[in-house]
């Protein structure tokens, strides 16, 4: 027996490149889809949503395409970096994760 395990071994090698050759374009991750087959979901809701009785259900329905706004804003693609809402965390000498305390950066500032 142990005679076979290096064939099967190279077998086995063999098979999974070929299995992610022959399967690579739909092995692919495309995390836009989801987001485009959500949005198209939101928009059928807001069609079925049209008709309005009162105040709440416009409200409802003005919230709805606002969310629908939001996820077409995330789907398209940026062409500038996105700013960081908030500054670099600074490091004071006594704060208990810098580090300083650590004793990684220098203490002769």
């Amino acid at each position: 027996m142990l005679h076979v395990a290096p064939g099967i071994i190279v077998v086995t090698l063999v098979i999974f490149v070929l299995i992610r050759y022959t399967y690579r374009k739909k092995l692919r991750r495309n995390p836009k889809a989801a987001l485009l087959k959500e949005i198209a979901i939101w928009k059928r809701t807001a069609e079925m949503l049209k008709v309005h009785d009162g105040d709440e259900e416009k409200l409802v329905h003005d919230k709805l395409l606002d969310y629908i706004k939001q996820l077409v804003c995330l789907s398209l693609p940026h062409t500038h970096p996105i700013p960081s809402p908030l500054p670099p965390p600074r490091f004071s000498r006594f704060s208990f994760f810098s580090p300083f305390f650590l004793g990684i950066g220098s203490r002769n500032r």
